[in-house]
């Protein structure tokens, strides 16, 4: 089912002006223009630092790290990119831009990337595509995409002017990744997978685990499974149990009942062991179709309830109170 969003990306794409992704040059962005899209200090950082004017560079550098320290750390790790206003120094770029990623800052991603070019950082064309991939794939499951324009113009000041970018930094991987992050919640979830693998794209667990949660949000119950899965196991994400617990209970189709309840029946970090809760979500579970009549047996009898009698209860007798691990405002993923 094509969302709300799915339209708002659509005429987006339609209004917006791709020069982020232009070739064969890359045009610096006439802050002026923008200046109400960006605070003060951000653009005219840009205007001092591509004019020259280093001591006042360094100054809304300096009011920035009052605001925003992703943005200032990506401030600074253009200047010693570009030995602009600072002396180069590409390991402390690397650090600045990563730290800034860190906090979820997804232009500092595409900074990142064009330093890999080769432009103050050691050519690494690998690298450059992969962190080109990587802005773009988070870039369509983050909550300012409804500020598209705002953050493309932020990703403009931090790319070098005027450099030649490779055919493959363009629009056409911009709206391949645009179509698919449009389609349906399941077809979303099976494009998480296949971001996960490398199958037609470079791979990258974290943005997977994004791409699950956005398809679970839109109502994919597959979803929902697979991330709880990977948030146990801690595929190339943090190890979670009670994030896998929290998702499989808020979005529960039968397969995550069955998943939860296997988890409880023995607990693991941050989520206690609950051996009669678990035979609740396993006879959900049996109830929905699963397969888990030797693990129900054994739960119930670990529970003190006699054969079947967990059928019996329903799903909302599972818990008198809130779980310990029913954090629904937590960050996954990152």
């Amino acid at each position: 089912m094509v969302q709300l969003r799915s339209i708002m990306l659509l005429l987006f794409v339609a209004t917006a002006p791709m020069a982020w992704v232009a070739k064969p040059a890359f045009a610096a962005p006439q802050v002026g223009e923008n200046a109400s899209q960006l605070p003060t200090w951000q653009s005219n950082w840009f205007i001092a630092l591509r004019s020259g004017s280093c001591s006042e560079a360094e100054r809304y550098l300096i009011e920035g790290r009052r605001s925003n320290e992703a943005v200032a750390d990506t401030m600074e790790a253009v200047m010693v990119r570009d030995g602009i206003c600072r002396p180069a120094d590409p390991g402390k770029a690397v650090t600045l831009f990563q730290r800034a990623i860190g906090q979820r800052y997804i232009p500092a991603m595409w900074g990142l990337a064009s330093g890999f070019l080769g432009h103050g950082l050691p050519a690494d064309e690998a690298k450059a595509r992969w962190w080109f991939q990587a802005a773009l794939l988070r870039w369509f499951t983050h909550p300012k995409w409804l500020n598209a324009k705002d953050e493309i113009v932020e990703a403009l000041l931090y790319l070098p002017p005027d450099e030649e970018l490779p055919d493959w930094w363009g629009d056409d991987e911009f709206l391949r990744i645009m179509k698919i992050a449009i389609l349906s919640e399941d077809a979303k979830a099976d494009n998480a997978d296949r971001i996960e693998a490398g199958d037609g794209f470079l791979p990258d667990p974290q943005a997977a685990c994004l791409w699950r949660i956005d398809a679970v949000k839109s109502g994919s119950s597959k979803a929902a499974v697979a991330l709880g899965d990977q948030l146990l196991q801690g595929r190339g994400v943090p190890a979670r149990p009670d994030r896998a617990a929290y998702w499989w209970n808020m979005y529960a189709s039968p397969a995550a009942r069955a998943r939860l309840g296997e988890l409880l029946i023995d607990g693991a970090a941050g989520v206690p062991a609950d051996p009669r809760t678990a035979a609740i979500f396993l006879a959900s579970a049996k109830r929905g179709g699963e397969a888990v009549d030797d693990k129900l047996r054994l739960t119930e009898s670990r529970a003190g309830l006699s054969p079947g009698a967990a059928l019996h209860l329903p799903l909302k007798m599972a818990f008198p109170t809130n779980p310990p691990w029913n954090h629904p405002n937590e960050m996954d993923c990152w």
